[in-house]
């Protein structure tokens, strides 16, 4: 009883920093528990907005309901969903440490004020669809039981193109980003079954191998992509991926940051600067968390907010660029891609890596933002156009979508932009 009581007070406390939609990582599935709990108030609720959304939206927009009904007692009705589950009570702890440590809006870097660069508009315009890839594509990753079925698509509509070979990364290549420990307690917790660190970061036999595996992919794109100064593109199909693992906490079915394996192995070659691009839906918390007071790292996302995991608001770290996207405030791609590009154009990075994802497309479930495929093939046009210019290896970690008619249109898109880039490159 004097654990509930505890739960109880620190959901207060939470709710008292905040909105609980924005501030608690797994408030979308704190509206789906709410929601069966109180199937009356989720009626009411479709009554007053019966407008469709994605599942993992509308759950979020019914908490956030909630919390504007006076007579509702949330965190009351929120602890008596969680109870004593102890995955939600580490959620609830680290949602905490989040809150209060949070740099408040007037420190906040106002809007604008990075430098930019004048970017040139590009028209799209019909091309090539053949980029010069190179696809890592680790068995370990293919076969793990738990593998997305992403890697499949990617994997049949790749087929064919060049293969770099794959290793798995080393554990010192992984110290430079997780402490020695994080991998100790996955091996020991994989070793004894399995379980979850959090309700959706589940661990296998079978994990260790994988998770090796993946982030060995990225490192060998990486070095690969460096000895021939970009010659290649490096698609990377390594999962369990990556940009919500943060420095000792796995996190949203990320195990350890694979991008951030990859930077640093860059890094300890000599590359002075990187950029990572992150075009999930979701912001990358665990990306910003291991980078965001090392200004040789440019980490960029554009994301929806707010979504899971609750944070990607504008920061004041160095190399820390959160675009933020609420789906109703009309902001528009053209303007978030722009701002994300003059940065990248700035920082003139040594390396690009790349969270691609596709669940912001329109055809996707999860999110609402509504990308289109032009919107894709232009990202992946001026990213590969940049390296091009720069000489400098682009590599990209095909990540999520929820919809199979998403990701084969956003990968399309995606190789479209890529090898139109590279034609036009060949043409000056």
């Amino acid at each position: 009883m004097r654990q509930n009581w505890d739960t109880l007070e620190r959901m207060r406390e939470l709710a008292r920093l905040g909105p609980l939609s924005e501030a608690f990582a797994y408030a979308p599935e704190l509206g789906c528990l709410l929601r069966h709990l109180d199937p009356a108030l989720w009626r009411r609720f479709k009554s007053a907005d019966p407008r469709w959304r994605p599942a993992q939206a509308d759950d979020l927009a019914f908490l956030h309901y909630c919390e504007g009904l006076p007579e509702i007692d949330l965190p009351l009705l929120l602890c008596a969903a969680v109870g004593d589950i102890a995955t939600w009570q580490r959620e609830l702890d680290s949602s905490l440490v989040c809150e209060r440590s949070m740099i408040t809006p007037d420190a906040h870097r106002p809007a604008g004020s990075w430098p930019m660069a004048q970017v040139p508009a590009i028209w799209l315009a019909p091309g090539p669809t053949s980029s010069r890839a190179r696809v890592y594509a680790p068995s370990a990753c293919l076969d793990y039981p738990l593998a997305p079925p992403e890697l499949g698509w990617a994997r049949e509509m790749l087929e064919g193109r060049p293969q770099g070979e794959c290793t798995p990364a080393t554990d010192e290549q992984i110290a430079r980003v997780h402490p020695l420990r994080l991998l100790r307690d996955i091996d020991r917790f994989a070793a004894s079954g399995g379980g979850h660190f959090d309700p959706e970061t589940p661990v296998i036999r079978e994990t260790p191998a994988a998770i090796r595996a993946a982030a060995g992919a990225i490192a060998k794109a990486v070095r690969d992509g460096l000895g021939d100064r970009g010659k290649r593109v490096g698609i990377c199909l390594a999962r369990p991926g990556s940009h919500h693992a943060g420095v000792d906490r796995p996190m949203g079915t990320c195990l350890i940051n694979n991008l951030a394996v990859g930077a640093t192995e860059a890094l300890s070659q000599g590359v002075e600067r990187v950029a990572i691009v992150d075009v999930d839906a979701h912001h990358g918390n665990g990306t910003q968390e291991i980078f965001c007071a090392d200004p040789r790292v440019l980490a960029a996302s554009i994301h929806q907010f707010p979504f899971y995991p609750g944070t990607g608001l504008q920061s004041a770290d160095p190399g820390i660029l959160n675009r933020p996207v609420r789906t109703d405030a009309g902001q528009s791609f053209a303007e978030e891609w722009t701002a994300v590009l003059g940065a990248l154009v700035a920082h003139r990075p040594g390396l690009i890596l790349v969270e691609a994802s596709f669940d912001a497309h329109e055809l996707d479930g999860i999110s609402e933002l509504g990308w289109r495929d032009e919107d894709y093939q232009r990202v992946f046009h001026d990213l590969r156009s940049l390296s091009l210019g720069l000489g400098v290896p682009l590599v990209l970690e095909v990540g999520a979508a929820a919809t199979q008619v998403a990701f084969r249109r956003g990968l399309a898109a995606t190789l479209h932009g890529l090898a139109q880039a590279e034609a036009e490159a060949d043409a000056r």
